[in-house]
Order: C-alpha cells, then sequence, then structure tokens
C-alpha cells in the first residue's frame, strides 16, 4: 500500500502554446491518476473542463506507458510520455511520488514471477 500524493503540474506550451494545461498529479493503490484543464492561452476564458487519466501502475514502462492509449487524450504528451513542469516548492513531493510508483512498479513484476 502506498501513500496517495496529490502534485500540482502545469504546461504552458501546449497546442503550439495556444494553450495552457494546469493539473493534478494523483496516486493511489492501483493508478497514476492525472486530472487537468486546458485552457486557451490568450484569453483564458475556453476550457476543456476539467479531464481525469487513469494509469495503471503495470500499464509503465519506467517513465513511459506501455501503450498510446493511457496518455493519448493528454495535451503534452510525446512519444508515450507525458511531460509538464513542477513548481520548485513540489519537488521533494514529486521525488516522493516517483519512489512509489516504482516501489509499486516493482512489486507488481515480483508479484507476477512468485505466481
Amino acid at each position: 500500500m502506498i501513500d496517495e500524493i496529490s502534485i500540482p503540474f502545469y504546461c504552458n506550451k501546449v497546442y503550439s502554446g495556444f494553450a495552457q494545461t494546469q493539473g493534478l498529479i494523483l496516486t493511489d493503490n492501483n493508478h497514476i491518476v492525472i486530472e487537468f484543464e486546458t485552457k486557451d492561452a490568450l484569453i483564458k476564458l475556453l476550457s476543456s473542463g476539467i479531464k481525469s487519466v487513469k494509469i495503471p501502475y503495470d500499464a509503465l514502462l519506467s517513465i513511459a506507458t506501455k501503450s498510446m492509449k493511457y496518455v493519448a487524450n493528454i495535451p503534452g504528451n510525446e512519444n508515450n510520455i507525458f511531460s509538464c513542469q513542477i513548481k520548485k516548492q513540489n519537488i521533494d513531493l514529486a521525488k516522493l511520488l516517483i519512489s512509489q510508483v516504482q516501489l509499486q512498479m516493482a512489486e507488481i513484476k515480483l508479484s507476477k514471477y512468485e505466481k
């Protein structure tokens, strides 16, 4: 079981700089959850609404996903990798999230070998 973590993120150069995305990266026992909203960068009135993507830990390969279907709808993804910015004050929390996700991935692999 892992601690639930929530980290705010942003992506300023979505759709060639015409939009910005803000959201949260969350963890639970089975998934990384990415909640986000994309707004136009000019007048900030047009919004995608809040969207959510769940990525199971066993669908991750290091920092990339095994399939594009998990990140295809997240603005700013490229080659199965979702890239975003995190504020400096959240770096330690981000490192903790990465450690917990890697531990969860290792436990999943280990449980498959034990079967």
